[in-house]
């Protein structure tokens, strides 16, 4: 199932100041109690000058919904809101499909129940406004299959950066595994070797098998793009910059 997470939309609340730059606090308390109105257990709201978080107890894990101001457009207006993956040693995690979903949907229901909010648009992820102006919007947190095409141009992109985060991850333990052999090596010789080898298999893992199949994802995934792509510029007529 193709999921939306990251939402744009219009309000009233009050713009940040310049000194505020993207503060969104007014419009983060009044999703919390919209939130929990729907079920979902909010369990803090904090934030600074650069946005506001709330953090939301969905089934067994916690999730962090972002909410900010779209400073990024020359015209102030626009609100945003997004969950944010969950952070680990290797890196970004995604949360449960179920637990996503179960928040995006009460989300949605609150952004189309306030009189305060309109002109909702949801979309697969952040992204600045000139990427965003690439992708047709949907109108719910539940993505249509016939407009996964228009996610081309970001989508490809971002895939291909997946290679580079294995690769930093992967000297992230390269460093920590270092460190600990040293450590055994000057107190437990015997258990530095066996450190030195869990730390290869581990080492071969991230650097180079995880990025191979990556690599044939990026490319299974790009030759299905282009060829839907292919298909409904030839359909309509028109043509999207690459």
């Amino acid at each position: 199932m193709n999921i939306n997470k990251f939402v744009v939309f219009h309000a009233d609340f009050r713009w940040p100041t310049p000194d505020e730059i993207a503060a969104a606090e007014e419009l983060a308390e009044h999703l919390a109690a919209s939130l929990t109105a729907h079920g979902i257990s909010v369990e803090e709201v904090d934030g600074d000058e650069l946005g506001h978080e709330i953090k939301c107890g969905v089934g067994d894990s916690t999730i962090t919904l972002w909410v900010t101001a779209d400073t990024l457009k020359d015209e102030p207006g626009d609100w945003t809101a997004g969950i944010c993956a969950k952070q680990t040693f290797f890196g970004d995690k995604p949360h449960a499909e179920d637990d996503v979903i179960t928040l995006v949907q009460a989300l949605d229901a609150c952004l189309q129940e306030s009189e305060r909010i309109w002109d909702i648009r949801w979309y697969p992820h952040f992204e600045t406004p000139d990427y965003l102006a690439l992708m047709t919007a949907s109108d719910g947190p539940i993505c249509d299959p016939e407009l996964y095409e228009q996610m081309h141009p970001v989508l490809r992109r971002d895939m291909q950066l997946m290679r580079l985060t294995n690769l930093v991850c992967g000297l992230r333990g390269f460093l920590l595994f270092a460190c600990v052999y040293i450590v055994l090596r000057t107190v437990a010789p015997q258990l530095a070797h066996l450190a030195l080898g869990v730390f290869a298999a581990l080492f071969l893992v991230f650097v180079f098998l995880v990025p191979v199949f990556s690599g044939y994802q990026i490319r299974k995934e790009a030759a299905k793009l282009d060829r839907s792509m292919s298909s409904h510029q030839h359909q309509s007529g028109t043509t999207h910059e690459p």
